[in-house]
């Protein structure tokens, strides 16, 4: 009985350990982009791919990353952030990451394999209890 308490216990912890390291990835994506000053130039980059307001739209999802990462962090609306991670992922891939092959280093650039990473390990979060 003790051995699986600490399988449990370690399940939990690697998940709650998971959770809180992608919410701090998702917080800096958002938050690099207003400390360099780049949501406009993503606004014109989405305008550019023919997605309405643009500008918008880019303020929204920066807003979004930080708002939806810091609740992974405080374990709140895991799945509402979860989704909401997993289309951006999926539209980054469609937008950019798919037309550069694989690797995003080493024998490519800016390729898909961060976001699929990034996409499974969200679809852990959603296979877990919900919050």
């Amino acid at each position: 009985m003790t051995t699986q308490y600490f399988k449990k216990l370690k399940c939990i912890n690697s998940i709650a350990l998971l959770r809180v390291l992608l919410g701090i990835i998702m917080i800096t994506h958002g938050s690099a982009r207003i400390y360099y000053g780049s949501v406009p130039l993503f606004g014109d980059f989405l305008d550019s791919k023919g997605i309405i307001f643009g500008k918008w739209i880019a303020w929204i999802i920066t807003v979004l990353d930080i708002g939806f990462g810091l609740s992974l962090i405080c374990n709140k609306r895991i799945n509402c952030a979860s989704y909401w991670f997993i289309f951006i992922l999926v539209m980054g891939i469609i937008l950019v990451h798919f037309q550069n092959g694989w690797f995003v280093v080493g024998h490519g650039q800016n390729g898909v394999e961060y976001n699929l990473l990034l996409i499974s390990c969200f679809i852990v979060l959603l296979t877990q209890k919900s919050s």
